[in-house]
């Protein structure tokens, strides 16, 4: 865990914090009635085509309780993802182009025998993803960010769910 100050800077916390998508594995097989989900999945800690398959399997292993939240990343990770890639963390913009390829990405993952996906941040050449998941036509999507510009509209093309932060009178 980390926590952040007014200017973005974070600094790590040492408490015990699970990987989310590890214990969404572990409770998947033990659900029958309840959703389940991560708020939000940094889009920039895993590639779009390995988070497709993850959470295929996650889903197959709920029996299709799984909804899959994804946003671009709260700049309050920067030093968390510095810690974990030795990169720095990337802008605003480049998150926010990163997020609509990846919900791209994501969905082609999940209907199309082999994926294909040729963007300016990622690309996939004849990704296969077997067992696609239980859900149809695919796997719900929740999408979090704080704004019109670019969550509003991709909650409109492509998601089922947002989650919105920030002042409810400017995220709107």
């Amino acid at each position: 865990m980390w926590s952040g100050d007014a200017s973005g800077a974070s600094q790590p916390l040492q408490e015990s914090l699970f990987e989310c998508w590890t214990t969404t594995a572990a409770l998947a097989r033990d659900t029958s009635r309840v959703r389940i989900g991560q708020m939000v999945t940094n889009n920039v800690f895993r590639h779009p085509a390995l988070l497709a398959k993850m959470a295929s399997t996650v889903d197959v292993m709920s029996h299709g309780w799984l909804t899959l939240g994804i946003g671009s990343g709260s700049p309050l990770l920067a030093a968390q993802f510095r810690a974990y890639y030795g990169s720095d963390f990337p802008p605003t913009s480049i998150r926010s182009g990163q997020l609509r390829e990846a919900v791209q990405i994501l969905l082609r993952m999940w209907t199309q025998e082999e994926a294909t996906f040729e963007g300016k941040y990622y690309q996939v050449n004849g990704a296969i993803n077997q067992p696609k998941g239980v859900q149809q036509p695919h796997i719900p999507l929740l999408i979090a960010g704080g704004g019109e510009q670019v969550t509003l509209k991709l909650v409109a093309q492509y998601g089922a769910a947002c989650s919105l932060y920030g002042d409810p009178q400017t995220a709107l």
